[in-house]
């Protein structure tokens, strides 16, 4: 009867298990692992610009007895405002990537408080078996300058604060941190044992069996003279066309956020100072054209644009927020757009510009918080009869024809109401001289014609034909003086 009851208890226990696991699925919902720990944890965290990069390489190990196919990576939720690009790889031959998708706030129960990004394992990890990925982390904004002024003689002196210990879902068995600096003068640095200090780097650990969510607070002061520059907005514009060319145009708005000058600027001491960029604030415009052959591409009536959804500006550049539009083609429609990662789509509009008469569709897209890793492709497909082609062509046709056919009818008729006398007599002298003056022509003909009877009687002796000729040449001037006469009248 024991054994009996013990079985009932344990059905009972598995049921209410998968029961729980299932509706984990159905919710969406992620679950801890409780079977996986972080063997070895080495933690490198890159001081070297105004970024900073946190790279774990971890050795995951699966001590359950069910294939595991997705591991959890954690982050403090202080950090939300600050992270900017999670990626993660299988480290092993060719190092391939691993998927990254971020976790729903409140998908892990009693985890709220906390960032998860869930990483896609290449294959399942087995039972008793470990796995070796790399999770690079990046993060901006987090070095403030301190003091946040100084004279422009000064060296710039930035503060770091973070975790001294992997923040893991899982427990780790053992763990080292390595800080790395862009020099070797460190104002102070927390001294949490065991701590090794080398030139510029700082060594923290190795650090034995720690709890999942382990915390201790990491500061380092130390000197960074590299430029302290934000893109505060950035505004690329995407203009296609089907005549051969893609128009770029970026605004950039740029903001100096390092340290503060506490006196004014000198170009003396700058040319025998550190090179920190002194400038505040400035905007500026980039404008260029691409051959289109390079990124549009098409099958018949569909086309695909494959370009950068964000291009390089600087070397280690934060950009505060980004909004990227894409101008097409009049006439364009199926419009849809593929990201490479996660954005926000702003409402479709119309632009309007030369020849347009319905406007040309406008796609919009923006995101916060952006470094070089989001330099990656995205892919905009659309239709386009290649009929419209021959729009701007006949408009400019017609509107041609148009201008030409105004121009004829305003040159042809008079739209005077009231009739100007002076110039209709003038008209009038001018028509009554034009037809003496054809009357005179008409009667010089008559002389030379007559010359030229008198040169034929002198060769051929002929009277009679000569007389003849002189009869119609005596006529035509008798006419030519008598009109001349009548018009004299």
């Amino acid at each position: 009867m024991k054994l009996h009851g013990r079985r009932n208890c344990f059905s009972a226990a598995v049921a209410a298990l998968v029961l729980v696991l299932c509706s984990a699925l159905v919710s969406g919902n992620f679950v801890i692992e409780p079977s996986l720990n972080i063997k070895n944890a080495d933690r490198t965290i890159d001081l070297h610009s105004q970024l900073t990069k946190i790279t774990n390489k971890l050795v995951v190990e699966n001590t359950g007895k069910s294939p595991v196919k997705y591991v959890l990576f954690a982050l403090d939720a202080k950090q939300r405002e600050q992270l900017s690009y999670v990626s993660a790889l299988l480290r092993e031959h060719g190092r391939p990537e691993l998927k990254v998708k971020p976790v729903k706030d409140g998908s892990i129960p009693q985890h709220s408080d906390k960032i998860f990004f869930s990483i896609e394992l290449k294959d399942p990890l087995q039972p008793q078996r470990s796995m070796p990925i790399e999770v690079e982390v990046l993060l901006t904004h987090e070095l403030q300058p301190y003091p946040k002024e100084i004279l422009q003689k000064d060296k710039q002196l930035v503060k770091y604060l973070g975790n001294v210990y992997l923040y893991s879902p899982y427990p780790v068995t053992k763990q080292t941190t390595t800080v790395v600096l862009p020099s070797r003068n460190v104002e102070n640095y927390s001294r949490i044992k065991p701590v090794t200090q080398s030139d510029t780097t700082i060594t923290y650990g190795p650090f034995d069996k720690r709890p999942a969510f382990a915390k201790e607070e990491l500061m380092v002061h130390f000197e960074n003279n590299n430029k302290f520059l934000t893109v505060t907005k950035l505004e690329r514009v995407i203009e296609v066309s089907h005549w051969g060319n893609i128009a770029v145009e970026e605004t950039i708005d740029l903001l100096h956020t390092g340290a503060l000058l506490k006196e004014r600027f000198c170009r003396i001491e700058f040319e025998t100072s550190f090179p920190i960029i002194w400038w505040m604030e400035t905007r500026y415009i980039i404008g260029y054209n691409v051959p289109s052959y390079e990124y549009l591409y098409n099958s018949g009536d569909e086309y695909i644009l494959d370009m950068r959804l964000l291009d390089h500006i600087y070397d280690d550049m934060v950009v505060d927020e980004m909004v990227l539009k894409v101008i097409l083609p009049e006439g364009s429609n199926n419009i849809q757009i593929e990201l490479p990662y996660e954005a926000t789509r702003l409402p479709d509009s119309l632009h309007y510009t030369y020849l347009d008469t319905t406007g040309r569709p406008v796609i919009s897209v923006t995101k916060k918080n952006l470094v070089e890793n989001h330099i990656q492709n995205f892919k905009l497909k659309y239709t386009f009869p290649k009929l419209l082609m021959l729009q701007e062509p006949l408009l400019v046709t017609v509107a041609l024809y148009i201008m030409f056919l105004m121009v004829i009818v305003y040159v042809r008729l008079d739209f005077s109401i009231d009739k100007d006398e002076a110039s209709e007599s003038k008209l009038r002298v001018a028509g009554q001289c034009e037809k003496i003056l054809a009357a005179q022509d008409r009667r010089v003909s008559s002389y030379n014609n007559l010359d030229d009877l008198l040169t034929q009687l002198k060769t051929n002796k002929d009277v009679n034909l000569f007389s003849s000729a002189v009869k119609g040449v005596n006529q035509e001037y008798k006419n030519a003086t008598a009109a001349i006469a009548e018009l004299g009248n």
